[in-house]
């Protein structure tokens, strides 16, 4: 029996579960952050934290958000969009002041289960067609989740995955 694959993360995107921190630290700056489930902006509403920007895939345009009113006022004035939640699976920007702490939301993965992978997205015209993962070993993978923008055909792909060892298939 081929075993799934449980595709948790895809290209430049962090993962948050147990076995890792869910508190991510914010240094003074710009940080790239990612999330493997979505977060409300109120976890965001720190003092250090100056605005938070997030790339809108369906518009093809950015958003922001900031805990100050009189940036958000700014935000508003040039025509942004905002925003209340930050999708899963999604990275991005956050501009601090200062050293801040942030709570990712808690996903149940078991990390002796993880596994990295590089590989190429492959259509499998079969019973109506599917996708899977080939690696660059040649060992193939069946994505129980892959997200429609990732079902492309001859798609390079890179992330973590979680091995669902209860998948069933058809053989």
């Amino acid at each position: 029996m081929r075993k799934g694959l449980l595709v948790a993360t895809a290209l430049l995107f962090s993962l948050a579960g147990a076995g890792y921190s869910k508190e991510v630290k914010i240094g003074s700056g710009w940080n790239l952050i990612g999330t493997a489930c979505e977060i409300s902006v109120s976890e965001l509403d720190k003092k250090g934290i100056r605005t938070v920007w997030l790339w809108d895939r369906d518009k093809a345009f950015w958003r922001a958000w900031s805990p100050d009113n009189r940036i958000m006022e700014i935000i508003d004035s040039y025509g942004l969009d905002t925003f209340k939640t930050i999708p899963a699976y999604s990275g991005f920007w956050v501009s601090a002041s200062g050293d801040e702490v942030i709570t990712l939301c808690d996903v149940n993965f078991d990390v002796n289960r993880l596994v990295p992978f590089r590989g190429t997205v492959k259509y499998i015209d079969l019973e109506g067609g599917f996708y899977g993962i080939v690696d660059e070993t040649g060992k193939e993978y069946l994505p129980l989740n892959l997200k429609d923008e990732f079902k492309v055909d001859g798609l390079k792909v890179e992330g973590i995955g979680e091995i669902e060892e209860n998948a069933t298939r058809l053989e």
